[in-house]
C-alpha cells in the first residue's frame, strides 16, 4: 500500500528497487528501498519488501521490524501477515507462526501489536543478550562472546587513542605526505582531519588543507578554505591539477554515481598527487547490527553496513582499484585495516567505560569493518 501523499518520484524509485529485485540485484535493491523510506517513511510496500530482503539475508529481527511496520500502515495485507509468519516459522517461533497463519486464513487485519512481541522475543533468542546480561556474564553476540579483559596492559584512554591512530593507513597517509602538499579533505564531516596536523609527531603544519561536504563543518574555519556541496550534484569548484593529495575516509559508500566522482578528484589532482580512500568492506553486510550490541550494554556506533541508512554499496579491494584505473588512477597499496595488538584492550575499554568511540574502533578492528587504498594519479 502507498501512502495518499506518494509522489511520481517516489512511485518511479520504487519501480526501480522492484526491478533491480527481479534482476537479482538484492543488495541494490535493499539500498533503493532505504534510500526511498528517507522520502516516504509511510510506504507499506517498500517496508514489506525491506523485510524480505532482510528476512533472505537471516536477518530476522530487521526482517520483523520492517514488516510490522508494513502492517501498522497496511493492517489488512494478508501477504505482509504471510511474511511475518514465514520469517516467525524460520527461526522456531511456532506458535507465532500460527497466529499470524490463522490471520491470514480469516484474512483479519492483522495484529502488529502481536509482531512486535515477535521482535523482542526474536531478539533475545537470536543474539542471547538478554539472558547473558540477566546473569552478568558476558555478552555474546553472533557466536563471539565480549568479555573486558582482567588485565589489560594500556588503561589510559590517551595512550589508547595514539596506539590506535598511530597503525592507522589514514593518519600514516596525511602524516607521510610531502612537505608543503595541498590536500583536499573530500567529505570532512565535522574536519577533525585538520587537527592531526599538530597531534603526535611529527608536526604537519606545513600541509594546506581544504574541506568539501554537505553543511560546514564545526572545525572548518582551520583549514585554509573551504567548499559547501552535494558532492553527487555539483562540481568541485578547484581548477584541474589544484591538489597534491585527495583524502576520501568513508564518503564513497554514500556517493550515487563513484565513477563521475573518481573522475572528478582526478581533475583536481596533479599527475604524480595520490588518493586516500577507506570504505565498509563487503563483510560489514553480514555483521550483527548495532542494536545487538546497544541491547548488550556495548556502545558502538555503525557495524553493519546498513546500519547507516545513507549507505549505498560497499566495494571489494578488486573493484576500488578498476574504479581508480579507469579513473587514469593506479593503486599502490591496499589493505584491510586492524590492529590486532591493541584492538581488544580498545574494546575492553570501551565497554567497561561506555565509551563508544574506542569500543568501536576495537569492534571495527576485530571484525574487519574496512579497509583501503592508496592510488596515485598518472
Amino acid at each position: 500500500m502507498e501512502p495518499d501523499d506518494v509522489t511520481p518520484e517516489a512511485r518511479r524509485a520504487y519501480a526501480q528497487a522492484c526491478g533491480l529485485v527481479e534482476s537479482g540485484e538484492y543488495d541494490g535493491a535493499l539500498a533503493a528501498l532505504r534510500s526511498l523510506l528517507e522520502s516516504c517513511p509511510a510506504h507499506a510496500r517498500a517496508h514489506n519488501d525491506i523485510g524480505v530482503l532482510y528476512s533472505g539475508r537471516g536477518e530476522s529481527r530487521l526482517a520483523l521490524e520492517h514488516m510490522t511496520a508494513s502492517l501498522r500502515l497496511d493492517p489488512g495485507n494478508t501477504g505482509t501477515m504471510k511474511n511475518i509468519a514465514d520469517t516467525c516459522l524460520s527461526i522456531g517461533m511456532k506458535a507465532q507462526a500460527a497466529k499470524m497463519y490463522r490471520l491470514v486464513l480469516t484474512r483479519e487485519p492483522g495484529d502488529s501489536e502481536a509482531a512486535e512481541g515477535l521482535i523482542l522475543a526474536e531478539t533475545a533468542q537470536t543474539s542471547g543478550e538478554a539472558s547473558a546480561a540477566a546473569g552478568g556474564a558476558a555478552p555474546v553476540i553472533g557466536g563471539v562472546g565480549y568479555a573486558p579483559l582482567p588485565n589489560p596492559r594500556h588503561t589510559s584512554r590517551p595512550e589508547l587513542v595514539s596506539l590506535y591512530w598511530n597503525y592507522h593507513p589514514r593518519y600514516r597517509f596525511l602524516k607521510t605526505l610531502r612537505r608543503e602538499t595541498r590536500l583536499l579533505d573530500a567529505g570532512a564531516g565535522p574536519g577533525g582531519l585538520v587537527l592531526w596536523k599538530e597531534w603526535l609527531p611529527p608536526r604537519r603544519e606545513d600541509i594546506r588543507m581544504s574541506a568539501v561536504d554537505m553543511v560546514r563543518g564545526e572545525l572548518f574555519d582551520r583549514y585554509d578554505d573551504f567548499q559547501v556541496c552535494n558532492l553527487d550534484r555539483e562540481p568541485l569548484r578547484y581548477g584541474p591539477g589544484t591538489f597534491d593529495a585527495v583524502l576520501l575516509s568513508h564518503v564513497l559508500e554514500h556517493i550515487k554515481d563513484e565513477r563521475a566522482f573518481f573522475r572528478e578528484l582526478g581533475r583536481v589532482l596533479r599527475p604524480g598527487g595520490r588518493l586516500y580512500v577507506e570504505v565498509p568492506t563487503p563483510a560489514s553486510l553480514h555483521f550483527p547490527g548495532r542494536q545487538k550490541f546497544l541491547d548488550s550494554g556495548i556502545d558502538v556506533s555503525t557495524v553493519n553496513f546498513f546500519d547507516d541508512s545513507t549507505h549505498l554499496r560497499t566495494f571489494s579491494l578488486g573493484e576500488l582499484a578498476l574504479l581508480a584505473h579507469d579513473a587514469g588512477f593506479t593503486a599502490v597499496e591496499t589493505g584491510l585495516i586492524t590492529n590486532r595488538y591493541i584492538e581488544d584492550e580498545l574494546l575492553s575499554f570501551g565497554i567497561q567505560n561506555r565509551d563508544q568511540e574506542l569500543a568501536t574502533y576495537g569492534l571495527w578492528s576485530k571484525l574487519g569493518f574496512a579497509h583501503y587504498m592508496i592510488a596515485e594519479r598518472g
